[in-house]
């Protein structure tokens, strides 16, 4: 690809090869009109942090205007661009090539653009106010990682419990990433999440079960906790003043790279000293050390299942999981792995005591769908497979009168439909939580295993507290088996729709 030149002149060019008119850009882009005739004056030029969607859109634009108009040919020449290639989508490669012109353009223009009164551009910006830095770092780490091409590691030695009752985790939305993955370690203060534990760990939970495609290693930041830096490598760093209430009140916003790592590294060197407190796992290092056996040796268990059931499972089922964990996987050792644990599930769950907690839009997604995940297995049952399920269950349930069935009216909270993709499995001495595995598609650890002995304990208080809400109904056998005889014709009824 030859050099491009300016953006206005790229724009042009462009227009005028396949004489587009603004009003259709200006609306493809979401721009008034005024704005389209600055960038292709040259008199300025997109937003820089909008730069990447931007483009893409006008890429959309001009490659579906090229394939109508057959002006491909040109494109190339004007461009100095390769021909396709056999096979190769000619849409798709307009569309690469127009947008890797376009910003090509655009990066050239933007390092040769001097501000206005001819100094330098500063490499840092002072932002004050707990809600525009609030607003301003939200705004930017979301655009750094949807815009990244490479790997993120990211840094937070703030309290992000703190700042998540001020911010509200309920307005943070998943990322849309380019298959990257997101090493986060967060700061905890843990003697504030221990005195709120309620409060906090429904503020973590929801945390972790928002940002699934992220690896978020949660520390204790009693070491770091005056430090207040946040920090992606190679990125971007800010350092907070904050007030009494340990609120940022002042924030520097650092975008110099040599900086920026410095502080990094500074940074990545005092968590080495921190306590950690939640942290990434593997399924298969769960396997291999044992994690699994062991968890399940216990006599009590607390299961939240966010995603189908695969517990108290039919034979047919688990072989037909065994059978697909080898499909999945590739592995043909996965087979005596689900065997494995099927038969531990089996022997440990005839006398343990148990309540499985199950918000109500996942048991209407399981009886529709029969889709779940046993282990990192996806799996989904037939319409028989689902009944002779739920008939175990509840004798199951006959069998040992210390297994319970909590649904959570979700309703309650106003949650989307498929909000829960995080599953907590707790035997009062070990924590670990399960991602639904279809919300994961960037390579990410499946796992989160907890680590603080404190915040088990605190855990085991939420998931007591957690059957005497309102929005929480516990039902026996016999009640579960009232249900399934009422409601059982009528729901056949619409699965065979």
């Amino acid at each position: 690809m030859r050099n491009t030149g300016n953006y206005a002149c790229v724009l042009r060019e462009l227009i005028s090869m396949t004489n587009m008119k603004m009003m259709y850009i200006a609306k493809a882009v979401d721009y008034d009109i005024s704005y389209i005739s600055k960038w292709c004056n040259n008199n300025n030029l997109p937003p820089k942090k909008n730069a990447n969607i931007i483009n893409q859109r006008l890429a959309a634009l001009f490659a579906d205007e090229v394939i109508a108009q057959n002006v491909f040919q040109r494109l190339c020449r004007e461009f100095n661009l390769v021909d396709i290639e056999k096979n190769q989508d000619e849409r798709e490669v307009a569309i690469e090539q127009i947008y890797k012109i376009l910003m090509a353009a655009f990066e050239t223009s933007e390092r040769s653009v001097p501000l206005k009164d001819g100094r330098k551009q500063e490499s840092s910006t002072v932002l004050i106010g707990k809600s525009k830095i609030l607003e301003s770092i939200a705004e930017t780490v979301r655009t750094i990682l949807e815009e990244s091409v490479t790997d993120i590691e990211l840094i937070c030695t703030m309290d992000i419990n703190k700042l998540l009752e001020s911010y509200s985790s309920d307005r943070l939305r998943p990322y849309t990433l380019k298959n990257i993955r997101v090493f986060a370690s967060l700061g905890l203060d843990m003697k504030t999440v221990l005195k709120e534990a309620e409060e906090s760990i429904s503020r973590i939970y929801n945390l972790l079960n928002i940002k699934l495609e992220c690896e978020i290693t949660l520390f204790d930041n009693c070491r770091v906790e005056k430090y207040n830096v946040l920090v992606i490598k190679d990125k971007i760093a800010f350092i907070f003043s904050v007030d009494c209430d340990g609120l940022m009140d002042i924030a520097v916003q650092i975008t110099d790279k040599g900086a920026v790592n410095k502080i990094y590294k500074e940074a990545d060197s005092k968590l080495r000293f921190a306590d950690v407190v939640v942290k990434p796992e593997e399924s298969l290092s769960l396997e291999q050390g044992g994690y699994r056996t062991k968890f399940y040796t216990a006599p009590t268990f607390d299961f939240f299942s966010a995603f189908g059931f695969e517990f108290l499972l039919p034979e047919d089922i688990v072989e037909g999981i065994a059978r697909e964990a080898v499909i999945q996987s590739g592995d043909e050792e996965m087979e005596s792995v689900v065997k494995r644990l099927q038969i531990t599930w089996e022997e440990r769950f005839v006398n343990a005591e148990i309540n499985f907690f199950l918000p109500k839009s996942t048991v209407m997604r399981y009886i529709e769908k029969g889709s779940m995940f046993y282990m990192d297995t996806h799996f989904v049952s037939s319409v028989n497979q689902r009944r002779c399920h739920v008939r175990q269950i509840v004798e199951n349930m006959k069998k040992n009168r210390k297994i319970k069935i909590a649904i959570i009216d979700d309703d309650y909270f106003y949650y989307p439909e498929d909000f829960f993709q995080l599953s907590v499995y707790f035997n009062h001495n070990k924590v670990f939580l399960k991602k639904s595995g279809h919300a994961v598609n960037n390579g990410s650890s499946k796992f989160y295993v907890l680590t603080n002995e404190k915040l088990i304990k605190s855990i085991k208080i939420y998931f007591q507290n957690l059957i005497t809400k309102p929005y929480c109904t516990t039902y026996t056998a016999e009640e579960v088996e009232d249900i399934i005889n009422k409601n059982e014709k009528m729901i056949l009824r619409m699965l065979d729709l």
